[in-house]
């Protein structure tokens, strides 16, 4: 930082936007794939898959598509989430590696299942015996 001068006027509004984005991103990765059931193949899938595989069944899961967040959208296709602040149209790139690693992370802090998705993975294993199959995702590119 030599020869930088930061006001402590400006830092808060920096933070703020990069704020918006992490709380956004962490936000859009709980939600899942928005498809039903999509969570919970993708908390399947983190059970079974190694991480390079689970990054890609992630990217299939979620498809080319998008929806609005607070303020902004989110934008995926095969490069990632692309989430937009419609204020200032600034925009960050999430690559899939990246969103595996954040639902990894929900899912060890025990954050990514809501209780009533929870409830529904317990009753899965419930009727299956304990056995987890490899889930389907629901888009596949070729």
């Amino acid at each position: 930082m030599d020869g930088i001068q930061i006001s402590m006027f400006d830092t808060p509004s920096i933070i703020g936007e990069e704020d918006w984005f992490s709380v956004s991103f962490r936000e859009q990765v709980h939600r899942g794939s928005g498809f039903e059931g999509g969570k919970l193949r993708i908390y399947a899938a983190a059970s079974l898959m190694d991480r390079d595989k689970l990054a890609d069944f992630i990217q299939e899961e979620h498809g080319i598509g998008g929806n609005t967040v607070k303020d902004g959208f989110c934008d995926y296709n095969r490069r990632g989430l692309i989430i937009k602040k419609w204020k200032t149209n600034e925009e960050r790139h999430y690559p899939w590696w990246k969103v595996r690693d954040e639902v990894l992370r929900q899912i060890h802090a025990a954050q990514y299942l809501t209780d009533e998705e929870a409830r529904q993975w317990h009753e899965i294993i419930e009727k299956s015996g304990g056995a987890i199959t490899l889930p389907k995702p629901r888009m596949h590119y070729e």
